[in-house]
């Protein structure tokens, strides 16, 4: 893959910026008549869809192309209702269609996509961005899925940084209580896309200087990588 591809999350600069507007869009034009539809659920989308403008932004200001579209885009993802639907229209990616993203990135353009998709019942959910981003990256046969978080990455028993797991190795290390709480899922994430397709995945310390360089351009990499068995 020429491009990276961004699935985003909102950093607390964004949130208070977009925050604020999404506030003010509830307030002055929105009336949700549905009780089926909440306000939180209206108003995570509308923060994802800000945000997705802030990154496109940045991306043109630094030079690049970008465009932002979402998981509704092109039927890019189709969405199931997560658990019970007890956590409003939070949903998991079922099927994934990339089409939309080898159309613009074989114009040279960077797609940015919001998590939100839609179900089959018309509606639309939010998604977690790392498992939209780990769906996205199997189906494309991505050579690498970074995960940036704020570690260095899956540390041993003893909080030294496992450089290097296959899958196996990674199941393992879920299944004894090496990895906890909310590295869980990032790392399942990971597996998950390396057995739909994905070469390989890095969880890596985002807020470490070019954390992004660093791994795809030296030898010695950074944070760890996940890959087939």
């Amino acid at each position: 893959i020429a491009l990276p591809i961004l699935a985003h999350l909102i950093n607390r600069h964004q949130y208070k910026e977009t925050k604020w507007a999404a506030m003010q869009f509830l307030n002055t034009a929105v009336r949700v008549r549905s009780r089926q539809i909440k306000l939180r659920d209206v108003f995570l989308l509308i923060l994802r869809c800000l945000a997705l403008l802030f990154l496109v932004a940045a991306i043109a200001k630094a030079g690049g192309k970008a465009v932002g579209i979402s998981g509704k885009d092109g039927n890019l993802i189709q969405a199931t209702k997560a658990h019970d639907g007890s956590l409003g229209y939070v949903g998991y990616p079922e099927t994934i269609d990339i089409e939309v993203i080898e159309a613009l990135m074989s114009r040279d353009m960077m797609p940015v996509v919001a998590p939100t998709a839609m179900g089959d019942d018309g509606m639309t959910y939010n998604i977690n961005a790392d498992t939209a981003a780990g769906a996205v990256a199997g189906a494309i046969g991505a050579s690498r899925l970074l995960m940036l978080s704020d570690v260095t990455g899956i540390l041993d028993k003893d909080g030294q940084l496992i450089e290097r797991v296959n899958i196996s190795q990674a199941k393992k290390l879920i299944a004894d209580g090496t990895v906890t709480g909310g590295m869980i899922p990032k790392l399942e994430t990971c597996i998950q896309a390396v057995e739909e397709g994905a070469e390989a995945a890095v969880i890596l310390d985002g807020r470490a200087p070019h954390a992004v360089l660093v791994e795809l351009f030296t030898e010695h990499g950074i944070g760890t990588m996940i890959s087939k068995d």
